[in-house]
């Protein structure tokens, strides 16, 4: 170890005298260039984080951020951190009152938001130097990749480039891009950027057995060689048909509005009769209690005519009503186990938000706006359901991320929708649900992230709760904030829904949430969530 230490040491003193960083601190110099050292050594590139933390020995920056050329052509923001300690000097809130310093962080970490996801490749990208952000004046550093333009490393806002380092930036890009690339490309092999969990997500995707699927299979074979005129598997507490053969539609619907007893399969019988108006010359009925963990489980078969009997009796009958129940009763136990995980997700994720006092409330802020938005547009119970589970875990990608108390290290909060899908894909949730989770930060336009989808392929879930995340970091970035009044925060917040339909939210989404937020005061709006 001591020999490792000397050697790096003296590389370090090397490379330092070498490019002459006479701006530079001793302490400095040796810091920047051992760190270099270090990480050339391994045998794997640094993590952003690292590279973020080397880079700003340099700049003492706030914000550094990376963009990389994605499949279509264009810069797509991959990589992104903040340095806290950096923003307190560099905009010196030290000296500010409280009220000030909110503002000031407030409408920092707003601009933050509006960085661009993607933007159009120009020729003025290729060169070194400033460039103008929605944060203020960065630096800009060119990476290439086998001299094809490949991105670009930024830091700022406002800051300046040591002078004994200026003839060096292009060594130091070089090293930039081996690096950037080398991490894009292992997190493309990943698909996520969590730390820790790639071996849980294998797992979880070589576990989930499609019950639909198969029941389907069982039944097509009940139908096509048993000669079954129909079958559905059917539970009416939901009401919910689990699979169907030659069912026709108005059939399944029957069976959906059937009120009575939910458990009597006598009951359901008659009913269906009834409604079906069956003779036995067209077909007799048979309905079969399922005996799973949900009473209100059946097989209903339609078979010709004074044949039931003998059908029920026939070689693998017995065996394929067997099976699904079985299938039944693993999905009964996958939906309590599907409730169990959420819910321990929902929690862990809170037990993270409550660390910060902005995200306190997050996830239950974000959540009671989704519910009262739901009463407001008029969402169907079922629908209503979808969008407050989406709401529920729509931060879960988050679990994998380093919490550090002086430092926000952003890159993974870039594909969090990503990660959060892969925590929840092979659960027994609704896939609306689980597309939610993986489209909330699409932008309509196509500018959004992770995958810069548009228009009709963000699901409804994603857009809702997308839009209400923003409504609910407006309100924990501005509530305690006592230079504007309620009505005047009120203002601003809807201005700024108006100014992005049709960009970043659905248009037809707008016009009730902005009557929404101006029924519901200040105040009240500050307050929601918090008393989950």
């Amino acid at each position: 170890m001591k020999d490792v230490k000397s050697y790096v040491q003296t590389i370090a003193k090397r490379l330092g005298s070498a490019f002459s960083l006479e701006d530079f601190e001793l302490e400095d110099e040796l810091e920047f260039w051992a760190l270099a050292a270090e990480y050339l050594s391994r045998s794997a590139s640094p993590e952003f984080h690292e590279v973020a933390e080397w880079m700003d020995i340099l700049y003492n920056a706030p914000v550094h951020f990376v963009y990389l050329k994605d499949e279509k052509g264009k810069l797509k923001l991959q990589y992104r951190s903040v340095f806290t300690e950096n923003l307190e000097s560099k905009f010196s809130l030290s000296k500010l009152s409280s009220s000030e310093r909110s503002e000031k962080v407030a409408k920092f970490e707003q601009r933050l938001d509006n960085l661009e996801k993607r933007v159009l490749i120009d020729e003025e990208m290729k060169e070194m130097g400033g460039a103008s952000f929605p944060i203020g004046h960065c630096h800009r550093i060119p990476l290439f990749n086998e001299d094809e333009f490949c991105g670009m490393y930024c830091t700022g806002p406002y800051v300046e480039n040591p002078s004994g380092i200026i003839p060096r930036l292009s060594i130091i890009g070089r090293i930039l891009s081996n690096w950037l690339i080398e991490s894009d490309d292992r997190d493309d092999v990943r698909e996520v950027t969590g730390q820790g969990i790639e071996k849980e997500l294998v797992s979880l995707e070589s576990e989930g057995l499609e019950v639909s699927g198969y029941a389907n299979v069982l039944l097509g074979h009940l139908t096509g060689v048993k000669m079954a005129k129909s079958a559905a598997l059917v539970d009416l507490s939901e009401p919910m048909v689990v699979a169907k053969a030659n069912m026709a539609d108005n059939f399944v619907a029957n069976i959906q509005y059937f009120d009575g007893d939910k458990e009597n399969a006598d009951a359901l019988s008659a009913y269906l009769k009834d409604q079906l108006d069956l003779t036995e010359d067209e077909g007799q009925l048979v309905v079969e209690p399922m005996n799973t963990l949900s009473p209100s489980t059946f097989l209903i078969l339609t078979v010709d005519g004074g044949e039931g009997e003998d059908f029920k009796s026939s070689e693998n009958y017995k065996v394929i009503l067997e099976t699904l129940q079985q299938l039944l009763r693993y999905q009964d136990q996958n939906k309590h186990i599907t409730n169990r995980i959420t819910e321990t997700y929902y929690q862990m994720l809170r037990e993270i938000e409550r660390k910060r006092d902005k995200t306190a409330y997050h996830t239950d802020r974000v959540m009671a706006l989704c519910n009262a938005f739901g009463d407001y547009f008029g969402m169907g119970e079922g629908e209503k359901e979808n969008v407050l589970l989406t709401a529920k875990l729509h931060d879960i990608g988050y679990l994998s991320l380093r919490q550090n108390s002086n430092k926000r290290t952003v890159g993974s909060d870039l594909e969090h929708p990503t990660l959060g899908y892969k925590l929840i894909k092979n659960l027994s949730l609704d896939e609306s649900v689980k597309q939610g989770i993986r489209t909330h930060h699409e932008w309509v336009d196509g500018s959004g992230t992770p995958n810069g989808i548009e228009g009709d392929e963000i699901v409804w879930t994603g857009k809702v709760v997308g839009l209400f995340e923003f409504v609910a970091q407006f309100i924990e970035s501005s509530k305690d904030n006592d230079t504007k009044n309620g009505k005047e925060w009120l203002d601003e917040l809807t201005s700024r829904l108006i100014e992005r339909a049709d960009v970043q939210f659905d248009m037809i989404l707008i016009p009730t949430a902005v009557e929404m937020l101006n029924d519901l005061n200040w105040k009240e709006l500050c307050k929601l969530g918090e008393d989950a």
